[in-house]
């Protein structure tokens, strides 16, 4: 389908990639253009790829694109499917994103798009996705079994807004609070847990996560107890929870555990930086990260440990903590007036776009 409005161009749902394997059948990707007036900016276009959020389990966003992206600044703009963590675990969610880039990249001059000024830009879990694109240009079998591997993958830009770094150490913490929960509520070894979980730097956001899911608690350390006697009592089945059993692989059940440190490594961004899945002579590419440290939903220490090892491994990042006050999601103002021309900025100055 292809629908042209005056100036702008937009071309929506072309497939990139067919009859992939999910649970309980297959899945056509789809992906939707944004494409700037040739006759106001000749191109060839660079392009930013939004990777939608949702905990892994949102679909893609249909409402309108930011138009003005295109229109006041020149950008190319791609929104894209992957598997959700219900339909595939991982790997799926980062080779399909890997798939996207690989597909714009290869069909550039059919869209006017410059091949060599990628960026991508993603939002919670759509960060994290992001992040994977950014670091993960020499990583192996994270792949499409059937996938071009002579289209390069690397982007060259990236926008990180508030996502996640460390998957093994948020999963570490959701182990612990099982095996609190499996203790006897007078258990010595309980006080013990506690005190482990206190010191567990993932906990303010684990503590906001129930604040803002039950509705019933503050995100003060001094509620723990009450925390996880609420979650005992009315067995919530968080999101991230749930997200993480399926990204996992994991579908009977209820308890979060898993002990397969290598999976959730793998789905770290920050493993490809400091970790043993670091390659030598991999590119990785300028970041721009955002986070805010009263974020109550992913912990503010991941982005900044995250920032400041891609520093020691000598990679540009701009690391921004003003989200305004606005918790997990800074408030439409503030994201439109303060934010989004920060990471403008960010991208043309890496695009040398003047």
């Amino acid at each position: 389908m292809q629908n042209k409005t005056e100036g702008h161009r937009y071309v929506g749902d072309v497939c990139f990639k067919e009859e992939l394997p999910m649970r309980g059948g297959k899945k056509r990707l789809l992906m939707d253009f944004a494409l700037p007036d040739a006759s106001v900016w000749p191109g060839p276009w660079p392009v930013i790829l939004l990777v939608h959020g949702g905990t892994w389990i949102g679909w893609r966003m249909r409402e309108d694109f930011p138009w003005h992206l295109v229109d006041d600044h020149g950008f190319a703009l791609v929104r894209f499917d992957y598997r959700t963590a219900y339909e595939a675990p991982f790997p799926a969610q980062v080779a399909d994103c890997r798939s996207a880039v690989r597909y714009v990249r290869k069909h550039a001059p059919e869209y006017n798009i410059d091949p060599s000024r990628i960026g991508v830009k993603g939002v919670s879990s759509g960060g994290q996705l992001a992040s994977m694109l950014g670091v993960g240009d020499g990583a192996e079998g994270i792949d499409n079994k059937d996938e071009d591997l002579t289209v390069p993958v690397a982007v060259q830009a990236v926008v990180d807004d508030f996502g996640p770094s460390d998957i093994l150490g948020l999963w570490k913490l959701m182990n612990l609070v099982h095996r609190y929960l499996s203790l006897n509520p007078f258990s010595g070894e309980r006080t013990k847990l506690m005190e482990e979980m206190r010191n567990d730097p993932n906990f303010q956001a684990f503590s906001g996560l129930l604040e803002s899911l039950l509705g019933k608690v503050g995100s003060s350390l001094t509620f723990l107890p009450g925390v996880l006697d609420i979650l005992e009592g009315i067995k919530a089945d968080w999101n991230f929870i749930n997200a993480a059993k399926y990204l996992s692989g994991w579908e009977n059940g209820t308890a979060p555990i898993l002990k397969d440190e290598a999976l959730l490594r793998r789905m770290s961004p920050i493993e490809y930086v400091t970790g043993s899945l670091r390659k030598e002579g991999s590119r990785i590419p300028p970041f721009r990260i955002l986070h805010g440290p009263e974020d109550g939903f992913v912990p503010f220490h991941q982005s900044q440990t995250f920032a400041d090892e891609l520093r020691k491994a000598g990679i540009e990042v701009e690391f921004d903590i003003n989200c305004g006050g606005g918790g997990h999601f800074p408030s439409g103002e503030h994201w439109n007036n303060v934010i989004l021309p920060k990471e403008i900025a960010f991208f043309k100055r890496i695009f040398r776009m003047g």
